[in-house]
C-alpha cells in the first residue's frame, strides 16, 4: 500500500503561526483534486501540534483522508517519521511538507512505475547538491521499512536538516547501505548522479520536469534573472566548473 503524508502546522515552538501556512494547505487541496495522483493511495494530514483546526477540516471536505498528530519537535521530517514508524515496513509513502503542491497528473503513478523498474531505494521529486548531494525533504518516496532502519533520530529543527543534508542524511545512508536513490522526473527517471546535469529540473530553467512543487521552486520562480543565476549555482556548484560542464555535455549525449 502506498501512503501520502501532508503536514499541517500548528503552534509548534519557534514556528510560524498557523495562519501561515492555511493558503498552502487551500493550494495543495486545491492541486491535489485538479491533478489526479493515478496511483491507489491513503492520504494521511498530519495534525502537527493542533494545526487540523475546523478551517483546515472544511478546506479537506471532501477528500478522503486520515488524521495522524504528531506533537514532537522534529518538524516536517520528524512527523513524516512519526507517521512511517506505524506502518508495515512493506509499505511505501510519499512525504510532502507543507507547501506540496501539484501542476500535472499522474505524479503518484510514475513514481510507483519508477519503484517497480528500479527497486527499493530513495525517490525525490527534486535534488540539490547545495552542502552536498541530497534528494529534497519534500515530495521523496520510499518504502516504510528503510525509514524505519535510519538509524538517526529526528527530534529538533537541526537534526530535521541532517536528515536531509550533510554525512548523516537519508540519501547518504541509502547509498551507503547499497540502495538506489533516484530522481523522478516527467520526461524521465535518472540516478541522483546524473539528475545534476538536467535541464529544467529543481531551481533550472524553467523547472517544467518537476513533479512535485513547494516554497523553494516557487520563491526560485518569483526571482530575478540574476537571483535565479545565483540559486542554480548554489544548488549545482559544480555544473560551473571545467568538469561539470564536461559532464552536463555529456548528459546532454546520452539524452540523445
Amino acid at each position: 500500500m502506498i501512503h501520502l503524508t501532508f503536514i499541517i502546522a500548528g503552534r509548534m515552538p519557534k514556528a510560524p503561526p498557523p495562519s501561515t501556512y492555511v493558503d498552502a494547505a487551500k493550494r495543495f487541496a486545491e492541486s491535489y483534486s485538479q491533478f489526479p495522483a493515478g496511483e491507489d493511495h491513503e492520504l494521511i494530514l498530519v495534525d502537527s501540534h493542533g494545526g487540523y483546526t475546523p478551517e483546515i477540516q472544511n478546506i479537506f471536505e471532501g477528500i478522503s483522508h486520515k488524521v495522524v498528530p504528531y506533537a514532537g519537535l522534529g518538524w516536517d521530517i520528524g512527523a513524516h517519521l512519526h507517521v512511517a514508524s506505524q506502518l508495515p515496513s512493506s509499505d511505501w509513502i510519499m512525504c510532502f511538507s507543507s507547501w506540496g503542491h501539484f501542476r500535472r497528473g499522474g505524479w503518484l503513478s510514475a513514481f510507483e512505475s519508477a519503484r517497480q523498474v528500479h527497486g527499493d531505494g530513495l525517490y525525490g521529486s527534486t535534488a540539490s547538491w547545495e552542502h552536498s548531494r541530497h534528494i529534497r525533504g519534500t515530495g521523496f518516496f520510499i518504502r516504510c521499512g528503510l525509514l524505519h532502519e535510519y538509524p538517526v533520530a529526528v527530534n529538533s529543527r537541526e537534526e530535521s536538516f541532517s536528515f536531509e543534508v550533510g554525512p548523516k542524511s537519508l540519501t547518504e545512508w541509502c547509498l551507503k547501505n547499497k540502495y538506489g536513490v533516484w530522481v523522478v522526473m516527467p520526461e524521465k527517471t535518472v540516478s541522483l548522479r546524473r539528475a545534476e546535469f538536467l535541464k529544467n529540473g529543481f531551481r533550472q530553467g524553467d523547472q517544467t520536469n518537476i513533479w512535485t512543487f513547494d516554497k523553494h521552486t516557487d520563491l526560485f520562480e518569483k526571482g530575478t534573472l540574476q537571483e535565479q543565476k545565483e540559486l542554480t549555482l548554489r544548488s549545482y556548484p559544480s555544473t560551473n566548473t571545467v568538469v561539470g560542464n564536461g559532464r552536463r555535455l555529456l548528459s546532454c549525449l546520452l539524452d540523445n
